[in-house]
């Protein structure tokens, strides 16, 4: 059986408006993506917000990825307080 975990995120952007260019609107979508993970964008200028449906799998093996790449440990030694790695 195959199983795909699908999010939807909102992100409302102040700088997105109804006087946003659609070449702007259709670069920002192109960037998004461009997101591995990412699964569809809607951008809609006129409320300032931007729709990204995702594949949760890998979006989280991505953050993963991205934390281990910038020195955070996988597990934090203590669960209040994650650590750098020395």
């Amino acid at each position: 059986m195959i199983v795909v975990d699908y999010s939807l995120v909102a992100f409302r952007l102040t700088s997105l408006s109804a006087g946003t260019c659609a070449h702007c609107v259709a670069r920002l979508q192109s960037r998004l993506r461009g997101v591995v993970g990412v699964m569809n964008v809607d951008v809609t200028p006129d409320s300032g917000q931007v729709h990204v449906l995702v594949d949760a799998l890998h979006v989280a093996e991505s953050v993963a990825d991205e934390l281990w790449e910038a020195g955070w440990e996988r597990e934090p030694e203590c669960a209040g307080s994650p650590s750098m790695m020395a």
